[in-house]
């Protein structure tokens, strides 16, 4: 997308192949974050999609949304401490340790 373009992303991974590429390592943890800003975003990008979009051009937020957003994603990290699985997200994150065995 222009997005990726305009901040120089490359590729796109999932975590199918984020484990793939990370082989040396075993996987604590890995899961979606900001799931609860998914839509909005993907909406955001799509209307944006025919013009120059980027990171550069994302409005300025209003501190009533700005509040809503921080304490949505507030939520959502304390279910992923919890253990609870995200089913989408903008972002992947992963936990790993060096080496396949537990020390």
């Amino acid at each position: 997308s222009a997005h990726d373009r305009r901040l120089g992303h490359l590729r796109r991974y999932s975590k199918k192949s984020i484990k793939a590429l990370l082989t040396d390592f075993q996987c604590v943890d890995m899961g979606y974050w900001m799931s609860s800003l998914f839509l909005p975003l993907a909406v955001y990008r799509l209307l944006g999609r025919g013009g120059e979009s980027g990171a550069e051009t994302y409005p300025h937020i209003p501190a009533l949304l700005d509040s809503i957003f921080y304490r949505a994603l507030s939520v959502e990290n304390r279910l992923i401490k919890l253990g609870v699985p995200l089913p989408v997200g903008t972002t992947i994150y992963g936990v790993l340790r060096s080496g396949k065995t537990q020390p």
